[in-house]
């Protein structure tokens, strides 16, 4: 389940992506993601 949801947030980041990003932007989320699977790892698990 956690890497089903997962899964499909890094696909709608990638979705929402372009390549005039700044570098902060990709830097924070690349960053976030495996926070965001703690998180959903200690909420369903």
């Amino acid at each position: 389940m956690v890497l089903l949801i997962l899964s499909i947030l890094t696909a709608v980041f990638l979705l929402w992506s372009s390549k005039k990003q700044s570098i902060y932007y990709a830097s924070f989320w690349v960053e976030a993601l495996p926070v965001f699977w703690l998180v959903l790892m200690l909420f369903f698990d």
